[in-house]
């Protein structure tokens, strides 16, 4: 059972209107964890971990459910970029993984993410 994929190609590809596509096909439910969209809320790790918990019991209760990270080659960064830094990318790096193995085989979650540069998380 596929839990995660990632959809990289250049910007302005579709990579997005993919996952729109998928979602409408299959009748999911979207959740979007991009740093962007996190970025000051749910502050420190007690939150992070509310957070966290929330959106993969949501994404369970509400079957099925997609969980999108758009550019999610910030999230593995091993040097976040000076720009990039109030958007504290690396935030779900460790919870993340936890999470994912929580998700059992008959749960009809699928976490994907989208990048124009996967390269950059090993940077």
């Amino acid at each position: 059972m596929t839990k995660s994929i990632l959809i990289a190609g250049p910007p302005g590809c579709g990579k997005r209107l993919l996952v729109d596509a998928i979602c409408n096909e299959v009748g999911a439910n979207l959740f979007d964890l991009t740093a962007a969209n996190t970025a000051g809320k749910y502050p420190g790790k007690s939150g992070l971990n509310m957070l966290i918990h929330m959106v993969f019991k949501l994404a369970e209760i509400y079957q099925p459910s997609v969980i999108h990270i758009d550019n999610a080659e910030q999230t593995f960064y091993k040097k976040v970029p000076k720009a990039e830094k109030p958007l504290d990318p690396k935030r779900l790096k460790k919870v993340l993984p936890k999470q994912m193995k929580e998700i059992k085989k008959d749960k009809r979650i699928l976490l994907i993410g989208t990048s124009s540069n996967p390269f950059e998380g090993f940077t």
